[in-house]
């Protein structure tokens, strides 16, 4: 699966806004939440909620593709 330039940097590089998020969740997951979002345990477990509900819909446009 093809990464955007911005996903790239923040995974590899921990760079940009969402490398800044990302740090942040990995500081979380080792058990030392950081002190400036302290609900990022409902926001975590609310991103999963969204990311299973996502995947385990077929999106209607390739559902469609797929028909034909």
């Amino acid at each position: 699966m093809p990464l955007t330039a911005e996903v790239t940097e923040a995974v590899v590089h921990g760079r940009g806004q969402l490398g800044a998020v990302l740090t942040e969740v990995r500081t979380y997951q080792r058990d030392a939440p950081v002190a400036v979002v302290p609900d990022l345990a409902e926001d975590m477990l609310s991103a999963l909620r969204w990311t299973n509900a996502s995947l385990s819909e077929p999106d209607a446009e390739d559902t469609a593709a797929r028909r034909g």
